[in-house]
């Protein structure tokens, strides 16, 4: 159903267009978002929303930082990510929670505090997993995908922890 929303304009797929879409559909809110895994800023899920519909927000990424668009170079922990949340304000509630880091996705997002409540979750998700399978990588902080199907959450394991959230 979302693909005839899809169009790319600064995201990796054609996710702005089902992000414009999504939020048509539940609001926009306060136009904040958070982000992590963008690398540089410059290909990600919120830049459009950044550059083009009023947004602010938090990237974070490990590697590189450009405080001027709000990059912060950060390594996201299930141990500091509240702590993280805290140092740069995030609002409890806000429209676009994005994760992306090519591993310990999934207990991420377990970690983040239930006062943070954002509408739409985006997740990437370890395709190589098809339903029913659920699975995801063991958590270690020092994990390094090595760009083999070993990482990431399958979709069904996302989505139990989606149930388990109360996000539908």
């Amino acid at each position: 159903m979302l693909q005839k929303f899809e169009h790319k304009i600064y995201s990796q797929t054609g996710a702005d267009g089902i992000i414009s879409f999504l939020l048509d559909c539940v609001g926009r809110g306060g136009r904040y978002f958070v982000e992590f895994g963008v690398e540089n800023g410059i290909e990600c899920n919120t830049r459009y929303l950044r550059e083009y519909a009023g947004f602010s927000g938090l990237m974070m990424d490990n590697c590189n930082e450009h405080r001027v668009i709000g990059l912060y170079r950060e390594t996201v922990t299930v141990a500091n990510i509240n702590l993280l949340f805290e140092k740069y304000g995030v609002p409890l509630d806000f429209e676009i929670l994005s994760i992306d880091i090519d591993s310990n996705d999934l207990w991420i997002w377990n970690a983040i505090d239930e006062k943070y409540t954002p509408k739409i979750v985006i997740i990437e998700y370890n395709g190589v997993l098809p339903p029913p399978i659920s699975a995801t990588i063991p958590y270690s902080e020092d994990f390094q995908w090595d760009y083999s199907s070993f990482s990431g959450a399958s979709l069904t394991a996302l989505n139990q922890l989606a149930q388990k959230k109360d996000i539908r």
